[in-house]
C-alpha cells in the first residue's frame, strides 16, 4: 500500500508539472534563422515564433543554457526543461546567474519599435501558475531609452537572477514582487506581445521553463525501490 501510494504521488507530480504554466503560443516552434538574441553561439532552434504578415512583424521566445551549463531540453511544443542551480558560468568576473537564460526577438518589419507597445512578461516565483506573469519589461521604452526606437529590431538574452528584474526600473521594468531562487524547482512562464498603440495585440508568443533539481543518490535509490516494489506487487496479483 505504501509503495503504491508513493508511486501514485510521483505520477501525480509529473502530471501536474506537465499541465501547469501558460499555454504555449506560437505559429512555428523551430529555428529562428538570423536571430542572435544579442549574443554569440546562442541556439536559435527551437524558438516559439509568431508572425503577423500584414504588419511584417516577427517575434520569438526561447530558453537556453547560460554559458557552459547543461543544455535545456524541450517537448517540441513550447515547454523547456532546465537544471536548477546558480553559478557564474564563465570566469570569476561574470555576474552570477541561473544555469539558463530566456531570449527574446522582435522585428517589426518596415515599422519602428517606437510605433508599437512591446511587452515581455515574466515571473520570479517557481510556483506553478496559469495566469499572465506580473513582471513586465517594456521593450519599446527600453529601445527609445537606448536610442534605437527608430530601429525595427530588438533582441536579447536575460537571466532571472539579474537584480533589475526583481527591483524594477521606473518606466522600463515593472517588478513582479518576490525574489528569484535559482536553486528552486518549479516553473517560469514568459509571454512576448507586440500591440498597436491602442492596445490591439498584433503578435504573441508564450513559453514555459520547467526547472528541475538533480535528485540525490539516495532519492534515486528510493525511487528505484518504489518502482521495483510496484512491479513485484503487480506480478503477485497476476499470479
Amino acid at each position: 500500500m505504501i509503495l503504491s501510494t508513493l508511486a501514485a504521488a510521483l505520477l501525480a507530480g509529473a502530471c501536474a508539472l506537465a499541465q501547469a504554466g501558460v499555454v504555449p503560443k506560437y505559429d512555428t516552434f523551430g529555428d529562428l534563422a538570423g536571430a542572435t538574441f544579442g549574443g554569440t553561439g546562442i541556439p536559435t532552434n527551437p524558438t516559439a515564433i509568431s508572425t503577423n504578415a500584414a504588419s511584417g512583424i516577427t517575434i520569438g521566445l526561447t530558453a537556453h543554457q547560460r554559458f557552459f551549463n547543461p543544455a535545456l531540453t524541450n517537448d517540441g511544443a513550447g515547454n523547456f526543461t532546465a537544471t536548477a542551480g546558480l553559478n557564474n558560468g564563465f570566469g570569476s568576473s561574470s555576474t552570477i546567474g541561473a544555469t539558463w537564460n530566456f531570449g527574446f526577438y522582435v522585428d517589426v518589419g518596415t515599422g519602428q519599435l517606437s510605433d508599437y507597445r512591446i511587452d515581455l512578461f515574466y515571473d520570479l516565483d517557481a510556483a506553478f501558475s496559469t495566469g499572465t506573469p506580473s513582471g513586465r519589461i517594456d521593450l519599446d521604452a527600453i529601445a527609445v531609452a537606448n536610442g534605437i526606437g527608430g530601429s525595427n529590431l530588438i533582441q536579447g538574452s536575460e537571466n532571472l537572477n539579474f537584480g533589475y528584474l526583481a527591483a524594477g526600473i521606473p518606466g522600463l521594468v515593472v517588478a513582479p514582487g518576490g525574489s528569484f531562487d535559482g536553486n528552486a524547482a518549479g516553473e517560469y512562464s514568459f509571454i512576448l506581445r507586440v500591440s498597436s498603440p491602442t492596445g490591439i495585440a498584433l503578435a504573441v508568443s508564450a513559453i514555459n521553463v520547467n526547472v528541475t533539481t538533480v535528485p540525490e543518490p539516495g532519492s534515486l535509490a528510493l525511487v528505484g525501490l518504489v518502482l521495483a516494489g510496484v512491479a513485484a506487487a503487480s506480478r503477485r496479483r497476476v499470479r
